[in-house]
């Protein structure tokens, strides 16, 4: 069924003959020049409604561009930005949604024959790829790439400026949570003024954490781990295994072995106030100590100390014994 009340003009007769030609179509139009295609109450200047299940008819509206060239779609308020949906014949036949009659001002989303989504890039590579301008050149600038929000929360990937310039170093590539407004948890992907790479891990209201530095280096607590890792605090384990660097000191027990003589030992303490091989206390104050070096010189220590004891035990029984002598030579002289 078909009404012309409203339809004027050979354009209209030229699209309505055009749809009546398919024998299905319905075109109706009311008194505010609505035009309904398969529908009989029109609510927008053009209304299409598919009515038949079969999937080869499904669909409501095709556009086709036949032989070389774009099939667009343009969207346009007078005097305002022209937006195009289309396919763009120049780039394997990419959908796209961008600004310009022609896309010159921007190809702003890009959806390749792969499905991968591109946004900024008219070449994405996975399933999404968002690419952006480079941060700017002055201190504390700041570009977000990515938000997410949910609720009062809210995640941002962005790049900032940590010095004047315009090369790489000096910026920190930023994952950053935010709850009401105010920054959490971060993890930051920093360059440095040297062009050294490391990542640093912060907690609560931007507590710092932990660094990983580009040389394999583990800062807890610390920003200039000098060690595989470093930790400013206390640790609390149910095990801690140590490997040895040194021989243990079973050897104290060889026969050739020279045991410093007690008198020996009692000089070195009375000129240095700390034992032969243990550091001072002033030095493990400056330097630390190294845990498994102590425990083996700690373990020498008891080892030799054992010694002398085995020493001492083996002349007080001595003495026992010519003392037990003695006692026995007096009682039989009595």
């Amino acid at each position: 069924m078909v009404n012309l009340s409203s339809i004027k003009g050979p354009i209209s007769l030229v699209f309505i003959c055009v749809l009546v030609s398919f024998g299905e179509a319905q075109i109706i139009t009311d008194t505010g020049s609505r035009v309904g295609v398969g529908i009989s109450n029109p609510i927008s200047l053009v209304h299409i409604k598919e009515n038949s299940a079969e999937k080869d008819k499904n669909a409501g509206l095709t556009v086709e561009q036949s032989g070389s060239g774009n099939a667009l779609v343009q969207y346009l308020r007078t005097g305002e930005q022209r937006w195009v949906t289309g396919i763009d014949e120049s780039v394997n036949n990419n959908f796209v949604i961008g600004r310009g009659q022609t896309w010159q001002q921007g190809k702003d989303l890009i959806i390749d024959i792969n499905g991968y989504v591109g946004i900024g890039t008219v070449n994405p590579i996975a399933a999404l790829h968002t690419k952006s301008a480079a941060v700017g050149t002055s201190v504390d600038d700041i570009k977000i790439g990515a938000k997410f929000e949910v609720g009062r929360q809210k995640l941002e990937f962005k790049s900032i400026r940590t010095a004047n310039g315009t090369e790489w170093k000096n910026t920190t590539l930023k994952l950053q949570a935010i709850i009401d407004n105010t920054n959490h948890q971060s993890i930051d992907f920093v360059n440095d003024n040297n062009y050294l790479e490391h990542i640093d891990l912060y907690t609560g209201n931007q507590n710092f954490s932990t660094r990983f530095t580009y040389d394999g280096k583990v800062g807890i607590g610390t920003t200039i781990p000098d060690s595989k890792l470093t930790v400013k605090g206390n640790i609390h384990a149910n095990e801690v295994k140590v490997d040895l660097l040194v021989p243990g000191p079973d050897y104290v027990f060889d026969e050739d072995y020279e045991l410093l003589s007690l008198n020996a030992t009692k000089k070195y303490i009375a000129e240095n106030r700390h034992l032969p091989e243990i550091p001072s206390a002033m030095t493990m104050e400056e330097n630390g100590i190294d845990l498994g070096d102590m425990n083996i010189k700690l373990l020498k220590k008891i080892e030799e100390l054992t010694l002398h004891l085995i020493e001492q035990n083996e002349r007080v029984e001595k003495l026992e014994k010519q003392i037990s002598a003695l006692q026995n030579k007096n009682t039989s002289g009595d």
